[in-house]
């Protein structure tokens, strides 16, 4: 991840999406690899409208981006 888009991001942090939970790397590793995934699975977001737009249509042009370098095959009209 390059942080210079996200400056409120840092390595040492993983902000959570569902409750605004921000979670430094002292207190994950003082917790036991049971507890640091059900903190994934509680924050893992799987309803796309829970989405930021701006986050959503930030993922959107990255992924776009990436297939056009990497596949020469033009993407079908919608």
């Amino acid at each position: 991840m390059d942080h210079t888009e996200y400056p409120e991001k840092s390595r040492t942090n993983v902000n959570s999406m569902a409750d605004g939970r921000t979670w430094t790397t002292d207190e994950l590793l003082t917790m036991s690899p049971d507890q640091r995934l059900q903190v994934v699975k509680d924050n893992m977001v799987t309803d796309i409208d829970q989405i930021p737009p701006e986050m959503l249509a930030k993922a959107q042009a990255d992924i776009r981006a990436h297939i056009a370098e990497t596949d020469p095959t033009p993407p079908p009209d919608r």
